[in-house]
């Protein structure tokens, strides 16, 4: 499964700019300890996310800054800390023509856990924390590093 369609980004693209644009805003932004975005961030946001290929590159960048961190520097990064739970890469299912390794997830998302081959391959840690695709949970997956 695809993480997200052109058309999710265009419509989370289109609300982003009524809820953030000055003179397109419906309401005040909310107050909120969260600065706002400008528009410049939601411009470069649905540039990238806009394709496919934008959307696999910004996943593989995020994963592999969240790989090998500890829970306190990927605190940092996400500015809260996201319990996960953490399996070995064994709990996977693994399609070898695709390089695919997937899990299931609580959610009910058949392949929530999705991650490729050729991206492990670049991580020397032997750890790295993935999204499900169709939730908010994360988990920490561990595996060997040959």
């Amino acid at each position: 499964p695809e993480l997200l369609t052109s058309q999710a980004v265009k419509k989370a693209y289109h609300k982003a700019l009524l809820k953030w644009h000055p003179d397109k805003a419906l309401t005040s932004p909310p107050h909120t300890d969260t600065p706002g975005y400008t528009l410049d961030e939601i411009i470069t946001a649905y540039i990238t996310l806009s394709t496919e290929r934008g959307r696999r590159e910004y996943e593989r960048e995020y994963r592999l800054r969240l790989a090998g961190n500890t829970k306190e520097e990927v605190k940092g990064l996400w500015n809260s800390y996201v319990p996960m739970d953490v399996v070995d890469l064994d709990d996977f299912e693994y399609e070898e023509r695709l390089g695919k390794f997937y899990k299931g997830c609580r959610c009910g998302e058949n392949e929530g856990y999705v991650l490729w081959e050729s991206e492990l391959e670049e991580v020397q840690t032997g750890e790295v924390v993935v999204g499900c695709v169709g939730c908010s949970l994360w988990l920490k997956v561990e595996f060997e590093v040959v």
